[in-house]
């Protein structure tokens, strides 16, 4: 079954829609219904873009209180910054490999605080 799920993430649809529109118990996730009240025009831009992904509003809710719980809330504490995918790319083409693995290497040490 997990094998199903990676393949519908692969286009790029939600996980989570297949959990819950398939009829196999042990894939479905409690649910709980809450009520909150949030500002028009951003309901209005979720509504289109949860159209334009051909999801519902509800799922597509649920993604992004997914990711926050998952990497967001987290990222800022452990000091992450994001990069667009082309400079990172454009960095690493600037060092040859041992570059990149020395680099890989301390930053690993020091993120885990083995290298002491």
């Amino acid at each position: 079954m997990l094998n199903i799920m990676s393949h519908y993430r692969q286009w790029g649809r939600s996980t989570q829609t297949l959990q819950n529109n398939i009829g196999i118990p042990e894939l479905r996730k409690k649910t709980v219904t809450m009520t909150f009240r949030l500002d028009e025009d951003l309901i209005t831009t979720l509504r289109l873009e949860s159209a334009r992904q051909y999801i519902s509003l509800n799922t597509m809710v649920n993604q992004i209180i997914q990711r926050y719980v998952e990497w967001d809330m987290y990222e800022s504490r452990l000091g992450m910054v994001s990069f667009l995918r082309p400079v990172v790319v454009e960095l690493l083409k600037q060092m040859n490999g041992q570059e990149v693995i020395a680099l890989a290497t301390g930053i690993g040490k020091r993120a885990t605080n083995d290298g002491g």
